[in-house]
């Protein structure tokens, strides 16, 4: 799939309070490329690789597509940085939950597919 860059911007640091930050970034023309959905990713944060989980479409909190990464393994301060990432594998479509904790719960059992 193809790489994308884009920057870092500020979110509702919602995904921290269950224990899933993520680096919220510019939609732009991801539509063009992606489907709406849950992917595992490829993310490159200064030089250095990681995995990650990719949300794009609707959240919680707007019905306006969002673009959400949750990067494994990695604790730091992104605003306003410039990241690349590549989406891997298609993992499942968008859901609406009812709660956080339901929310929470699908994310757990969406990280699996890193392992896959």
């Amino acid at each position: 799939m193809q790489n994308f860059k884009r920057i870092v911007n500020t979110g509702e640091k919602m995904g921290r309070t269950i224990g899933f930050p993520t680096v919220n970034l510019e939609v732009k023309d991801l539509a063009d490329h992606l489907k709406y959905g849950v992917y595992t990713c490829e993310v490159s944060v200064e030089g250095q690789n990681h995995k990650g989980m990719m949300h794009f479409g609707p959240t919680l909190q707007k019905e306006d597509p969002q673009l959400e990464i949750f990067i494994v393994d990695f604790d730091g301060d992104l605003y306003d940085k410039e990241i690349s990432f590549t989406p891997l594998k298609f993992v499942r479509e968008v859901l609406q939950f009812e709660s956080f904790e339901d929310l929470k719960a699908q994310i757990e059992k969406d990280l699996q597919a890193l392992n896959d």
